[in-house]
């Protein structure tokens, strides 16, 4: 008997993507921590099948995204079978559901984008569309072991049910004129960028938040290239590891709660904390980043309220509490010591007394 799509079970991530491609499917490579980031240049056109698995063997990768043109997924972060079933009634039955390490994903196709923030109603639930999008694979394996189980009973993505609901599609909003207007896109997305880059975790996070922002913020999307967001992308990532994200009294920089109970609560404490705020604002921007402390400059440089015996015993304070070492020895001629901001391994305000 022949194959049909609802017979048809995978051994491997390979077989499934094989499958999908041949069926028309856009596939990227992802991988990393937790499988979820693409391996590959950001571009809406369809990759080669081989670009697409020598990728990931080459990155010893077991997942891959499925790209969202047409098809919206509601990505539920929740193993509720009562909510699933909820979003079932909701937006219609599915015959392509895939289990995930912390919920379901629901496969739906649609004729026209629907804009849809469940997040806002409660639920914990995402809901992705659009070429730019995309979710992790069935039969996909993160490196932590979490895997994506395609428990639905068509393994066919051309065969999908419209998505069902009440809800605003994008033609709706643009004749509500409540979009953001061409002459206006580009000054847009650099604040947004601006806004964005302090809280993601890489240029690709940033990235995905400019493209999702464009498709669904902007009349017509499409006169905006994904080139020019990767470019923006770029710019705002660079003045993050460049520290120029400086705006004034509005802008911030992240400092350990525990950091503060360690440091400012201990006996005589409060030297080390005015240097470790000083160091974390020149140099906690970016992770691994070498410096260099003359102390005489340090104090010509910036009002610090106390001197150069002081200013010693706040840098060994830093070194003994763990969140300061030296990376590099001082080389007489060329160097002095090189230092690097860290977290303690284990250290409490007792230890430090």
């Amino acid at each position: 008997m022949t194959r049909t799509a609802r017979n048809i079970s995978f051994h491997n991530s390979k077989d499934a993507i094989s499958h999908l491609w041949n069926e028309g499917a856009s596939l990227i490579p992802t991988g990393k921590k937790h499988g979820k980031v693409r391996l590959t240049k950001p571009t809406i056109r369809r990759l080669p099948l081989s670009t697409v698995l020598e990728t990931l063997q080459r990155n010893g990768s077991k997942t891959y995204g499925i790209c969202l043109a047409k098809i919206a997924v509601i990505d539920i972060d929740d193993k509720s079978d009562e909510l699933a079933q909820l979003m079932v009634k909701r937006f219609g039955v599915t015959p392509f559901k895939v289990s995930t390490p912390k919920g379901l994903h629901l496969y739906y196709a649609y004729h026209e984008k629907p804009l849809i923030n469940l997040r806002s109603e409660g639920y914990e639930i995402d809901v992705k569309v659009g070429a730019t999008s995309y979710v992790v694979g069935p039969y996909s394996i993160r490196p932590d072991g979490g895997t994506y189980d395609f428990i639905g009973q068509n393994f066919s993505l051309n065969h999908l049910p419209v998505i069902q609901g009440n809800f605003t599609t994008l033609s709706k909003k643009i004749a509500a004129k409540s979009l953001v207007p061409e002459g206006e896109r580009n000054l847009t997305l650099t604040k947004k960028a601006r806004e964005y880059v302090g809280y993601v975790n890489d240029i690709n996070e940033l990235y995905e938040n400019l493209l999702s922002h464009r498709d669904e913020r902007f009349e017509n999307s499409e006169g905006i290239s994904d080139n020019e967001i990767w470019k923006i992308a770029d710019w705002a990532w660079k003045l993050r590891l460049n520290n120029k994200l400086y705006e004034g009294q509005n802008s911030m920089f992240k400092i350990d709660r525990a950091a503060y109970s360690i440091i400012y609560c201990a006996p005589n404490g409060r030297d080390a904390w005015d240097l470790y705020l000083y160091l974390s604002n020149k140099h906690g921007h970016l992770i691994g980043k070498t410096f260099s402390i003359n102390i005489n400059g340090l104090l010509n440089s910036h009002p610090f309220h106390f001197g150069q015996r002081k200013m010693a015993s706040a840098i060994n304070f830093l070194l003994k509490s763990g969140y300061l070492k030296v990376v590099k020895k001082h080389q007489a001629g060329k160097h002095g010591r090189l230092f690097q901001l860290s977290k303690p391994v284990d250290v409490s305000v007792a230890s430090l007394r």
